[in-house]
């Protein structure tokens, strides 16, 4: 190892004591720390605790503020000192910018411990390059966001990210309930982003009908005691709240509406009319799939890839349900219903 690679000297045990670096210095405000001996480059061989660097005039260990490396090469990371890596035959050690990240090259700031665009709890400061603080978010708000670089509650992390920020992307521009069944609460998209939530005044809920604020007894069902869906011309069974509140969802019988149902974890997936916890096979607005409903107006159509044989129903982009026609009938677009096979020609 050459002298100055790593903040590293040649240093004794006379020269340790006489520049006294246990103590503070008159001279500088700060901690003078012992440095640590490099093993694998000799005996003699030291280096600087991080973040301090190894001056030649002064002989010693200082604040790397008031160092002037000129041509050595000058340790900004941590990683940067061998202090910091794994040591030869050690187990189960992680590797160094998985525990100090990196801060060569950046502006100083507060950044994701890994990729600059990840979602994670850890998150750390840079200052002149030198990672000065490793921290972690914590409940509410247990995620740091690299978009406000700060850390943030799951109701504001992307769904692809392990949170419930909703999707906005097919969704045209507006306001919507939560999708999370928070009846106070609702949030804005525009030009396909989620512009963030709003909540109403207490003693009300946001109704999506007259998408406005609505007293308990005037809002529309699942919040309020207000109108409920039309079940007439639907068939017998489950299907998803048609204002995008994931949690919840509604059962016909008999062409009457029966009631309202919430998950107890996770979000109701319309096509096997089931609550689930992953997103990932789970349709838009409350999955990631696309969904076909994001191109079609309200209303019911016939899967052509089954001849028929299924259908789904639509409203506003989101699909509702999904069903199976009878043995012997498929589903007409005409009629919007299962018809025998020689009625639809």
């Amino acid at each position: 190892m050459k002298e100055g690679n790593t903040g590293s000297s040649n240093f004794n045990t006379n020269d340790m004591q006489h520049h006294g670096l246990q103590a503070i210095d008159e001279n500088e405000p700060f901690i003078l720390m012992e440095p640590s001996p490099v093993i694998q480059a000799g005996a003699w061989v030291w280096e600087c605790r991080y973040p301090q660097l190894f001056d030649q005039v002064t002989g010693r260990c200082r604040e790397f503020l008031n160092v002037e490396c000129q041509s050595r090469f000058e340790p900004v990371d941590q990683c940067e000192y061998s202090a910091r890596q794994c040591k030869e035959h050690t187990r189960n050690c992680q590797p160094c910018e998985q525990r100090f990240g990196r801060c060569r090259d950046r502006e100083n700031g507060v950044y994701p411990l890994l990729d600059p665009r990840a979602w994670s709890p850890v998150f750390i400061t840079c200052y002149l390059q030198r990672n000065i603080a490793r921290d972690e978010c914590r409940p509410p708000k247990p995620v740091f966001s690299p978009d406000t670089l700060d850390c943030v509650s799951l109701f504001e992390v992307p769904k692809q990210h392990g949170g419930f920020q909703p999707d906005c992307s097919a969704r045209a521009d507006g306001y919507y309930p939560d999708e999370q069944g928070r009846c106070a609460i609702f949030f804005r998209c525009t030009f396909g982003h989620f512009r963030g939530y709003d909540e109403c005044p207490p003693g009300s809920v946001f109704d999506p009908i007259g998408v406005a604020c609505e007293t308990y007894s005037e809002a529309s069902r699942p919040c309020g005691e207000g109108q409920a869906p039309l079940c007439g011309g639907r068939m017998d069974g489950l299907f998803a709240d048609p204002y995008g509140r994931c949690t919840h969802y509604f059962e016909c019988r008999g062409g009457m509406f029966q009631q309202y149902f919430a998950c107890d974890l996770g979000i109701f997936d319309p096509l096997t009319h089931r609550c689930v916890v992953s997103v990932e096979l789970t349709m838009r607005p409350c999955g990631l799939q696309p969904s076909p409903c994001e191109a079609l107006p309200t209303g019911m159509y016939p899967d052509l890839a089954t001849d028929c044989r299924y259908f789904i129903e639509c409203y506003k982009g989101v699909i509702l349900t999904n069903g199976t026609c009878m043995p012997g009938t498929v589903f007409s677009a005409l009629t919007g219903q299962a018809d025998n096979v020689s009625s639809d020609g």
